[in-house]
């Protein structure tokens, strides 16, 4: 059974992965015209709607309304499917980048690729215990 790794969930590290991307993109503009990379998947959106469902998510209180959080774990868990998706097509787009731009996008987006599966599976554990009935 895959381990959540609570590294990817602190709110400090998931609100910096945007601004990241921006320099990254922004490090290496001149390659990636020349190249012709193109970055449509809207990765940066996606990351920027990580971090505040995530916010929401952990906001809740108990007695707080299930449903609404159910819905907004179901929008993370669907944010992270997207967000892992973009992140394996990005990777193909900069594979035949030399050193150093290549290996520092491919190792910025494994980093996006592993939070968005940890996300899946944190998403789908608090849904799991949500759905498990109270002992009386």
């Amino acid at each position: 059974m895959p381990v959540i790794d609570l590294q990817y969930l602190i709110p400090d590290k998931m609100k910096q992965i945007h601004p990241d991307w921006k320099t990254l993109k922004g490090k290496y503009a001149e390659i990636i015209k020349t190249r012709k990379i193109v970055f449509d998947k809207k990765l940066g959106p996606m990351l920027d709607t990580r971090y505040t469902l995530h916010k929401q998510i952990s906001a809740f209180k108990a007695g707080g309304s299930a449903l609404i959080v159910k819905g907004q774990l179901n929008s993370f868990k669907t944010n992270a499917k997207a967000l892992k998706a973009a992140a394996a097509l990005y990777q193909t787009r900069v594979k035949g980048l030399g050193a150093p731009s290549g290996p520092e996008f491919t190792a910025f987006l494994t980093k996006v690729g592993r939070a968005a599966a940890n996300d899946i599976l944190w998403a789908d554990g608090k849904l799991a215990a949500m759905m498990t009935p109270k002992k009386k």
